[in-house]
């Protein structure tokens, strides 16, 4: 009985049963039952009934709260139709809200899509890890864009790297001044910056199917980009608001083959140095002295004993002193590293031994603890354990010993399981799971699991 002391109502749940069920059958049912609503002294008013739709448990999912909720979930359902793969449907694929997002997580491919106040964001995967998620645009653009879009076009790799820009052509209802500099970033994952500032790509619109799109709606900008009209030295974008309205033209040269939007990457910038210095000690000693120096987005280290520097902007690499004279680029970090890489390693005599992978378990559902005659108790179950060995799929007896794992933060015995196969992949075993247990006295326990076991990237 849950009670409204208020609007004196009362919400009533019959958990008994006038049936014969066995103790699965019952389990089954449970979710079924019927909730009467009645008057706070008992008098009857009528009754719900209907499926579960969701694990949520939030209650502005029930009653309503959040009025963008439809919209919401047309975007979701639109994304995962259309982009299958970033977004995959799975077991663990429903809304779910945290800090003003109605968010869902797509754990094949680690990426987060939410809405917070009428703006879609996205993280994760292809879009990154920062602590704030990138702003892909309105609720409203990003469903117009669903519901009349093609595929987006894929950005020449000719075109990534750092370009010095001005603003012309700036329109008298333009934010900006004509002739002003900027920096644009295009990275190698297709994303662009402007002075730092993150712009999600996103599909082109049937309307200009020839034009690469970026948006921020955090501050209403879009920037496209005519593939009819690409160089491999210069770029011109369009500036406008998000609904349209043309701002200016940004033009400019490359400047750089840096396609990192500012962000220096420590690890594999100490792997390059580290690989130099072990692969070519003649050029670039290591000694105390040679340490890493950062200014701005550049790291550098000096190799006093030779006088040459390694300097690292974004993801090119810059060689300076002796032999290299006033500097030179030398490429980018991840291909000097993988040449590297391969120019000193033999040729493996014998095939090399299949990778050794690690899994994590993750398990989600819901719980049922029964006192005796006495109290029913439902909640949400949730545990995590780390490097644990994969099951082989067609092994009942190791699948069970799993369940009896992804349990035992709760109980110390299984008395009945039954588990089955949702999806085997190299990448994950996903398994359904009821189980059984009445390991203290009076007690009984039941769960309906959904136990995730994924190997770690």
């Amino acid at each position: 009985i849950w009670a409204y002391p208020n609007g004196d109502l009362r919400y009533f749940l019959d958990t008994t049963r006038d049936d014969a069920l066995t103790a699965d059958e019952y389990t089954a049912e449970f979710a079924k039952g019927i909730i009467s609503y009645q008057s706070a002294s008992g008098v009857y008013f009528g009754s719900f009934e209907g499926e579960k739709v969701s694990l949520s448990t939030d209650c502005g999912d029930a009653n309503g709260g959040n009025p963008d909720l439809d919209n919401i979930n047309e975007l979701f359902a639109l994304a995962e139709q259309q982009y299958p793969d970033l977004f995959p449907v799975g077991p663990h694929t429903y809304n779910k809200q945290n800090d003003g997002y109605v968010y869902r997580y797509y754990y094949a491919t680690g990426i987060f899509v939410g809405v917070k106040n009428g703006v879609v964001y996205l993280n994760g995967g292809q879009f990154g890890t920062s602590a704030q998620p990138v702003a892909f645009g309105t609720l409203s653009s990003a469903l117009a864009q669903l519901n009349e879009t093609i595929p987006p076009p894929t950005v020449p790799t000719s075109q990534m790297g750092t370009y010095a820009v001005t603003f012309s052509d700036v329109t008298s209802y333009s934010p900006f001044t004509e002739g002003t500099s900027a920096n644009v970033v295009i990275t190698a994952a297709g994303g662009l910056c402007m002075n730092g500032v993150e712009l999600a790509s996103g599909p082109s619109k049937s309307t200009s199917p020839g034009f690469v799109v970026w948006e921020n709606a955090n501050v209403g900008l879009n920037l496209s980009l005519d593939l009819n009209d690409v160089s491999t030295t210069d770029l011109s974008l369009q500036v406008s608001s998000l609904n349209g309205l043309s701002y200016a033209t940004l033009e400019g040269s490359k400047t750089s083959l840096a396609s990192a939007c500012g962000a220096i990457d420590i690890a594999s910038a100490n792997q390059l140095f580290s690989l130099a210095e072990q692969y070519y000690p003649d050029l670039f000693p290591a000694s105390a002295l040679s340490f890493n120096q950062i200014s701005g987005n550049t790291v550098t280290r000096y190799y006093a004993a030779t006088g040459i520097s390694i300097s690292i902007d974004g993801g090119s690499v810059n060689v300076k002193g002796g032999q290299f004279g006033a500097g030179q680029t030398v490429g980018t970090v991840s291909q000097l590293i993988d040449e590297i890489v391969t120019a000193n390693t033999p040729l493996p005599e014998t095939p090399p031994t299949p990778p050794t992978y690690i899994y994590d378990m993750f398990v989600e559902g819901t719980s049922r603890t029964q006192f005796g005659n006495l109290a029913i108790v439902n909640g949400q179950y949730e545990s995590r354990k780390y490097a644990i060995a994969r099951p082989d799929s067609a092994n009942i007896a190791a699948l069970k010993a799993v369940v009896a794992l992804a349990i035992s933060d709760a109980v110390t015995k299984v008395d009945s399981s039954t588990v089955s196969v949702f999806s085997d992949t190299p990448e994950a075993l996903i398994l359904t799971a009821t189980v059984s247990s009445d390991s203290i006295t009076g007690v009984d326990k039941d769960f309906q699991l959904v136990i995730t076991i994924q190997r770690r990237l």
